[in-house]
């Protein structure tokens, strides 16, 4: 699939969700949680998490299917597992379920769909970047030989995916594609390992008594106290959405932060926030829940989502960063800014 074709289609899946969750008057549910339980991580079939715009896309495909199952998997390592060889797929007639579709994650010929018979639906897209470096002719010259700059530009690729429940008979041969399901929580336990995590970060934290921000004269974040959140959930996803605005600031990532309401590039910043705290939850592992305070963003994302079908990739990108820059601060590893002039 063509990358302007991959973005217009998960873009316009994107769309439709927010769409559905403006509709209920809720703010959307990126990471629902496989068959209804905890939050969780798209994992790869040696348990590496999925990252960045994968991590969200796998999420959120795997909440609205109701696969049951964290892991994804190439169409050819899935042969592997069943024991069969490229050639013998003919005539031991390995395949999908009828009807299933891949997702696309990042390379891969998809001819060899076509013989599946045991896969449910089609594959899922995942993308991944590889670096193509080119030669442009300058204007200079010696002696008429011709001078050549060299960059280094990175293009999207893609191959497809299949969640571990699409395949027949799987669960028996990998049991562990398959975990138990834990109830999701909505407690309202404080957990020491999110505050250490926080608490560490460079910008302070501050108790308000006027909703949850960040104020970047003051490099620090306001949240109300923790008795006045309606689970540990909403409380931790709010922390998480307004600490990765602090990385934006110019001594840090260097994010363009001074936007009106409203306007594309305040709604890219949140959208930008919200997905870093998705991100966030997926790495400790609970539910993501935004709070349905910020509902007056639907309609911002809607209209940049709507004139920029690559919007949803670069705020994934950005939100990753974020995390990173986070996580890199917290283990106390050396980091570096972007940008500052």
């Amino acid at each position: 699939m063509k990358n302007i074709d991959l973005q217009k289609e998960v873009t316009k899946e994107v769309l439709t969700l927010i769409k559905e969750y403006k509709a209920k008057g809720i703010m959307p549910k990126w990471n629902k949680g496989f068959n209804g339980g905890q939050g969780f991580q798209p994992l790869r079939e040696n348990s590496e998490p999925y990252k960045g715009f994968n991590a969200f896309y796998l999420s959120i495909l795997t909440g609205s299917k109701g696969w049951a199952s964290p892991y994804f998997l190439t169409f050819n390592k899935a042969m592997e597992i069943y024991g069969y060889k490229k050639q013998e797929v003919n005539s031991k007639g390995f395949a999908l379920r009828d009807g299933e579709k891949v997702a696309r994650v990042g390379y891969c010929k998809l001819d060899r769909i076509a013989l599946a018979k045991k896969i449910t639906g089609k594959g899922v897209p995942v993308i991944y970047y590889q670096n193509l470096t080119i030669k442009e002719e300058t204007t200079g010259s010696i002696d008429g030989d011709k001078e050549f700059d060299t960059k280094t530009i990175p293009m999207m690729k893609n191959y497809s995916v299949f969640n571990a429940c699409q395949f027949d008979g799987l669960k028996e041969l990998k049991p562990s594609f398959f975990p138990e399901v834990k109830e999701a929580k909505t407690t309202n336990e404080r957990l020491s390992e999110i505050d250490n995590y926080f608490d560490s970060q460079e910008a302070k934290l501050r108790t308000s008594t006027s909703g949850a921000f960040f104020r970047p004269s003051e490099d620090t974040v306001y949240m109300p106290d923790w008795n006045k959140w309606n689970s540990s959930n909403e409380y931790y996803s709010v922390l998480a959405h307004e600490f990765v605005h602090s990385t934006g600031t110019k001594d840090r990532l260097n994010r363009d932060m001074k936007n009106k309401f409203g306007s594309p590039k305040y709604a890219f910043e949140e959208l930008v926030a919200e997905l870093g705290s998705l991100f966030s939850m997926m790495a400790f592992g609970i539910q993501h829940k935004a709070s349905d305070n910020n509902i007056a963003y639907l309609d911002n994302w809607l209209n940049l989502l709507n004139d920029h079908d690559n919007a949803i990739f670069k705020a994934c990108a950005l939100a990753s960063q974020s995390i990173e820059y986070m996580d890199k601060v917290a283990t106390k590893e050396p980091v570096q800014a972007l940008n500052v002039s």
